[in-house]
């Protein structure tokens, strides 16, 4: 009942805002009107005004990083700070406004929502592509860098990246393996309802014939196309489930031990540093650095946190790999090079499957 009540009252303070004789939102047009005017200013005595956040979806010129990198990112980390001196005085006044009728007890614990819900309304349309611009203006000799690693290692398979079979998801895993072997046992215990319970052939070998971690792959896209710095966090802290989504699609219907299938931290990360690869992302490091800044603000440390560190602990990794293909001889010293950045989360089991229904 508690958690309804809260619920409610902050649907009721946000409907609040959202009326058009609320100064709310005066406040905020405002602002965004004076942080644009000022900051583009900023960047015109740069010679960057020509830079247009049209263009956010496609690579700056590999010839066109800017040289005074340290004036851009003195910028965007002082944009950063204004927006967050504003949103705390909105934040503020909406807490003394609604204290007489709420109490201080509600108001404490609905601070982060409204937090949250005043950071969306700033950053937001011009301000937010603006802000993004930023990113990737600073970002953009790390971008050359790794989407030329990318375009190297686009042949490289699960197997060269040292993720297991029964995590590869493609012709060469354990699946028609085990598969086989569960058909031969339910034949010579002559089971009937075993046998119809497990997969078809025919949908076996359409699981093999598709791209591995394809639906992880989409779900990466989506950070990007996302225009919200928020729903960017909650996609980066979504994106495990897709993965633990995409095994259990490849081995339904088929029984396997559950310890086979779980995914801990070195195979995440190796997973992680495939679908960077095959998905191909656009600008993917501008985007996952606005929102690891971003977390910086949250009110309370978030699971969106760890995996954060860990696709940027996957970016940092490609950028500094020679490699253009991570052979099978090449693969001892692979996994020797990314241990610094593995040693975060080791131990940590990222989930474990549950077996599949016999």
């Amino acid at each position: 009942m508690k958690i309804a009540s809260l619920k409610n009252e902050s649907k009721a303070i946000k409907t609040s805002l959202e009326k058009k004789e609320n100064p709310f939102r005066r406040l905020v047009n405002e602002f965004q009107k004076t942080f644009l005017r000022h900051y583009r200013a900023q960047l015109h005595k740069l010679n960057l005004s020509s830079y247009k956040h049209d263009t956010c979806t496609r690579p700056l010129p590999r010839n066109n990083v800017p040289a005074n990198s340290a004036a851009i990112i003195k910028i965007r980390k002082d944009a950063m700070i204004n927006i967050d001196h504003f949103n705390r005085l909105i934040v503020r006044c909406i807490s003394v406004f609604y204290r007489q009728i709420l109490g201080e007890e509600k108001l404490v614990n609905l601070k982060e929502c409204i937090s949250t819900y005043v950071f969306c309304h700033v950053v937001k349309r011009e301000v937010y592509y603006f802000l993004l611009l930023l990113y990737r203006v600073e970002s953009s000799a790390e971008e050359c860098v790794l989407s030329s690693k990318i375009d190297k290692m686009r042949d490289v398979t699960p197997q060269e990246l040292g993720i297991n079979p029964y995590l590869s998801l493609n012709e060469t895993s354990s699946l028609l393996e085990v598969y086989k072997k569960a058909v031969l046992q339910s034949e010579s215990k002559n089971n009937a309802r075993k046998e119809n319970a497990l997969a078809s052939e025919a949908s076996i070998r359409d699981r093999l014939d598709k791209k591995p971690y394809e639906a992880a792959q989409n779900w990466l896209r989506k950070i990007v196309w996302t225009a919200s710095p928020w729903k960017k966090l909650k996609l980066i802290s979504q994106l495990n489930g897709v993965i633990c989504d995409c095994v259990d699609a490849f081995w339904r219907g088929i029984s396997v031990r559950s310890e086979k299938l779980t995914v801990d931290a070195d195979q995440y990360i190796s997973i992680m540093i495939y679908i960077i690869i095959q998905g191909k992302v656009t600008n993917i490091y501008s985007h996952t650095k606005f929102a690891a800044d971003l977390a910086l603000y949250e009110l309370k440390p978030s699971y969106s946190n760890y995996c954060l560190v860990t696709l940027q602990a996957c970016f940092s990794h490609l950028i500094e790999m020679g490699q253009s293909v991570v052979s099978a001889s090449t693969r001892d010293g692979l996994q020797e090079q990314s241990s610094p950045i593995r040693s975060a989360a080791k131990n940590k089991e990222i989930r474990s499957f549950s077996e599949a229904p016999a």
